[in-house]
C-alpha cells in the first residue's frame, strides 16, 4: 500500500466519526462485543472545526461501530 493512500484513507475515516452515531453498546468494561479493526489512541477529528481529540475507533464490517475519548 502506498503511504499516500494509507494517509487519504485515515483522512477519510476521521472524517467521518462525528457522521456515524455512538451504538448503544459501546465498548468498556463488561462489554465482548468484537470488532473486524480497533484503532486505538488516534488524532480523531470530527470536521466541524473543534480541535481534534485522541480516541479509540472500532470498525465492523464497512462501518464505524464505536468511538470512545
Amino acid at each position: 500500500m502506498r503511504v499516500p493512500s494509507l494517509v487519504a484513507a485515515a483522512a477519510a475515516l476521521s472524517i467521518a466519526v462525528w457522521s456515524c452515531a455512538r451504538p448503544s453498546g459501546q465498548a468498556g468494561a463488561g462489554n465482548t462485543a468484537r470488532y473486524d479493526l480497533l484503532i486505538t489512541n488516534g488524532r480523531i477529528v470530527d470536521g466541524t472545526g473543534a480541535p481534534w481529540f485522541r480516541g479509540d475507533v472500532a470498525i465492523s464490517g464497512d462501518r464505524i461501530a464505536a468511538v470512545q475519548s
